[in-house]
């Protein structure tokens, strides 16, 4: 059976309303299971704030709150380790995990961070403090994660490959490793009086890790604040040890990679760190009414419009994705061989995230993707060869940039047959500045062309009308070249299954020692 729970914002000391609000709910909507609150259950008034231990409020449901955020809170709570408060009332503690109705696995942790090496105050939390939470828990046997997680402060970067806060807001890079660590499905902060529902992110590396369950993200506002904005969230839930495990895992559509750095936020441990984990979102800004300053209007109700990786044959979360073909994968890219290549060893490197084009990729994409050429340009010059990229930004809807390695003798000629080809298509091929890129160039909308020779030298042209998809292999089959036309269609090139695996294992092996995500 599904439990209800209430989430509720700062309640900044206002019992009577708090109160009156639950009764509202409850004779609404039925009872509730749980209500927790985040950020300061206490305020300002004095006299308000001693009335919860004289037991003059009434709660209707029962109710747990977190520690103090602000020092002057503190003589506020007798037992800093935690207890009850008032009848239905309880403290949960300074930080620690808190078994609920059903076996519902709740962690919390009270306080601001820190942001020093000194110990910290009891409103506090230090690095420390989160070691030695971190080690309380997973050391726990076969555990996979909680179900709620419970800060008052928010997690830094949360946003990061997601719908942009609008406002600043105070973020610690210690809740966004403790969010990492405990896979929470359900992690709610407050302070900042802000509601921000952020898409849900994963928390597995894709092919490298078992699918774990996604974690939402949700901020929510003070109570009863003047701004209108939400502070309230109720919701049902089952137990993750009561869910079967294929439902527990399940991906919605607008999943998107986790928003924080696993090798910051753990490296100053000095423990070795997998790479962080990789997800896949749309970034299609259609609907998106911004204003020129980069802000939103206030009640603006902005959806993202998803791509379904059900139907993307280039996102690995597509379960009929032809996984056997990957070489690589990287934090926000991966390295796949090229089905029907022209040769054992073209491949593609391929955004993670749902990215259409270099043109509208972010700008950490377009690093990682600058990684993988060069450790594949370093791959294939020991092995006696020298490599061409290109990229077709035209009928295509998830971003490749094709790997081409040729023999090294053909390095010498690749510029004039290049040159000499597009002009006989009546094609001006541009080249492009040394210390610029395409985005510069062209709009984020604009079918293009674009190659880049072994001497790093890179040319480009907008796709006219009736352009053939096959122009970079008609390009690099031409007689001056692989004198292989029989190769520009790739249907031509097909390997069975089997042979595939083959060939991607081979060069799997040989890369292993260039890849700068191995």
């Amino acid at each position: 059976m599904k439990l209800k729970i209430l989430i509720c914002g700062d309640v900044n000391g206002q019992f009577s309303a708090l109160s009156s609000k639950l009764n509202t709910l409850v004779k609404k909507s039925g009872p509730f299971d749980m209500l927790f609150c985040v950020g300061n259950f206490f305020g300002e008034d004095e006299e308000e704030n001693l009335s919860i231990e004289k037991n003059k409020h009434s709660f209707a449901v029962a109710t747990y709150i977190l520690g103090p955020s602000k020092k002057e809170h503190v003589k506020y709570y007798k037992d800093l380790m935690g207890y009850q408060l008032c009848e239905n009332v309880t403290y949960l503690g300074r930080r620690g995990l808190f078994r609920g109705v059903s076996n519902l696995s709740v962690a919390f942790l009270s306080g601001v961070d820190q942001e020093a090496s000194n110990p910290s105050s009891h409103h506090q939390f230090n690095a420390d403090d989160i070691k030695s939470f971190e080690e309380s828990i997973t050391s726990q046997e076969n555990f996979k994660g909680v179900d709620v997680f419970l800060t008052s402060q928010w997690p830094h970067d949360v946003d990061k490959y997601a719908i942009s806060v609008n406002e600043a807001y105070d973020g610690s890079s210690l809740v966004s490793r403790l969010a990492l660590t405990l896979k929470p499905r359900y992690h709610f902060s407050g302070l900042n009086n802000m509601n921000y529902e952020r898409l849900p992110y994963r928390n597995h590396r894709i092919l490298a890790e078992k699918s774990h369950h996604v974690t939402r993200f949700i901020a929510l506002a003070h109570f009863n604040n003047t701004h209108k904005r939400k502070f309230l969230y109720a919701f049902s839930i089952d137990p993750i040890v009561t869910m079967d495990a294929a439902e527990l895992s399940r991906q919605p559509d607008e999943t998107t990679e986790a928003p924080y750095n696993k090798q910051v936020l753990f490296k100053q441990d000095g423990a070795k760190v997998e790479p962080t984990q990789q997800f896949f979102y749309s970034t299609s800004k259609t609907g998106d009414k911004r204003r020129s300053d980069g802000t939103r209007p206030p009640g603006t109700n902005f959806k993202k419009q998803m791509i379904s990786q059900d139907i993307c044959w280039f996102c690995l979360a597509n379960p009929k994705v032809e996984k056997h073909l990957v070489i690589s994968v990287g934090e926000l890219c991966y390295l796949a061989l090229a089905k029907g290549g022209l040769n054992d060893e073209h491949s593609l490197i391929i955004p993670i995230n749902h990215h259409a084009s270099s043109t509208t990729s972010p700008p950490e994409v377009i690093n990682e993707i600058q990684v993988y050429k060069k450790s594949l340009t370093n791959f294939f010059k020991f092995n006696g060869k020298c490599v061409v990229f290109f990229e077709r930004n035209y009928k295509t809807s998830h971003m490749q940039l094709q790997v081409v390695p040729l023999p090294e003798r053909f390095e010498s000629r690749l510029k004039e047959a290049c040159l000499k080809f597009c002009k006989d298509q009546d094609i001006d091929l541009l080249e492009l500045p040394a210390h610029s890129d395409l985005s510069q160039m062209l709009s984020p909308t604009s079918p293009y062309f674009c190659i880049e020779l072994p001497d790093h030298q890179r040319f480009f042209f907008r796709v006219p009308k009736g352009f053939n998809i096959n122009f970079g292999r008609m390009m690099l089959c031409q007689v001056s070249l692989l004198n292989q036309p029989e190769k520009i269609d790739w249907k031509n090139c097909q390997m069975s299954e089997d042979m595939e695996k083959k060939s991607c294992a081979k060069i799997r092996e040989q890369f292993k020692t260039f890849d700068p995500f191995n």
